[in-house]
């Protein structure tokens, strides 16, 4: 098991900026407290979110290249290296993590939920776009060497989303459990968003089928 939260990576081409609660927890029966992750944040405490993921504005509407690259790297590199492949990066045997760039597709998508209204700058309303997470893993998990991967994630209850390699590895589950989100002028136009993310490692029997 992987303690504490994980090292900063600054990823200035990522969509959001998540934190990686824990690189391979135990499964839920065991978990142990981890300090000094979150700001002190309680991961133990299973109080759900609000099932409205972040919402972005319906021009990103559609699929897109995302590119990442890890820049730098602070405190216990092994950490993040942990987190970065539990939250879906590939990692070759012979890359160095602290180098390593990855490019695959990514996609946003309108549900068309009134509970999903953003402002845009001219004062206009708009239907807001959410990010794909389970397209983000399948692709970003894609050409590998472990296969195809199971994801299970709905986007109108976005906070878990479980994804499993064919590998024969564990399943492992990413739920958001604090997310911050800021507005631009106060108008819903998107600045910035962090999300707490508790990472769980599961069996096959309590991953369950693909839906």
């Amino acid at each position: 098991m992987v303690a504490g939260a994980a090292s900063s990576l600054l990823l200035p081409s990522c969509i959001t900026n998540r934190r990686a609660a824990n690189a391979a927890s135990p499964p839920l029966g065991n978990l142990e407290r981890v300090p000094g992750i979150g700001n002190g944040f309680d991961m133990l405490v299973d109080k759900p979110l609000k099932d409205i993921d972040i919402l972005y504005p319906p021009s990103l509407n559609g699929t897109w290249i995302c590119e990442r690259k890890v820049v730098s790297v602070e405190g216990d590199a092994n950490q993040a290296e942990g987190a970065w492949k539990v939250l879906g990066g590939v990692i070759t045997p012979t890359s160095d993590f602290q180098k390593v760039e990855e490019k695959y597709f990514v996609r946003f998508i309108d549900l068309r939920r009134t509970t999903d209204g953003i402002i845009g700058l001219e004062g206009k309303k708009y239907y807001g776009d959410v990010f794909d997470r389970g397209y983000e893993i399948e692709e970003r998990t894609s050409g590998t060497e472990a296969g195809a991967t199971v994801v299970q994630w709905d986007p109108r209850t976005p906070n878990t989303l479980k994804y499993k390699k064919s590998d024969g590895s564990p399943g492992t589950e990413l739920k958001v459990v604090q997310r911050t989100v800021e507005p631009q002028n106060n108008k819903g136009s998107l600045v910035g968003s962090n999300e707490l993310i508790r990472v769980t490692t599961t069996t096959s029997a309590s991953f369950g089928s693909a839906s």
